[in-house]
């Protein structure tokens, strides 16, 4: 991202929630956690989702959340990725949600270039697309069930819940 990343007003530093779900990821965590605590951006709330680990991630889990205060830690049995992702929203705060496979890394200017664009653009989703090819979204936390996505210059609504 560029420099003017960082001249975003401080009314515009919105809370983003970074979910990470966890399950068997020792190998991965260190560099996962490394990239998201070390964001430019700090107005960050990151949920660190324990889905049960049996490889030593949980004391990872734990290091890390007594490392980071932005650190909230939950631990719950296996469920799947789906159901942390999901234990994750029902506690989100901010107004931002945003998700981190534990075995991925981000870099380190990527919430404070995501949120400058949504803000310049007044946009409710921002889309990454890697190079080569994996997608993820960048979306205000909406509790009502709808989400509004710009198609071309027209806004589309999609009902989340009924698929229309």
């Amino acid at each position: 991202m560029d420099n003017k990343s960082s001249q975003l007003p401080t009314q515009s530093r919105p809370l983003i929630s970074v979910i990470v779900p966890v399950y068997n990821v020792a190998k991965y965590m260190d560099r996962c956690m490394k990239t998201v605590c070390g964001q430019t951006y700090k107005n960050l709330e990151i949920l660190v989702i324990d889905d049960g680990s049996t490889d030593g991630s949980s004391a990872l889990c734990d290091k890390w959340a007594a490392a980071d205060s932005r650190i909230r830690l939950i631990r719950q049995p296996n469920q799947g990725l789906s159901a942390a992702r999901n234990t994750a929203l029902d506690v989100a705060k901010g107004e931002w949600i945003a998700f981190v496979d534990s075995d991925d890394w981000i870099e380190r200017d990527m919430y404070e270039g995501l949120c400058r664009v949504a803000v310049e653009n007044d946009a409710d989703i921002v889309k990454i697309v890697s190079h080569d090819g994996m997608q993820s979204l960048f979306t205000k936390l909406s509790r009502r069930g709808f989400e509004r996505r710009k198609k071309g210059k027209v806004w589309v609504w999609i009902d989340m819940m009924n698929g229309v």
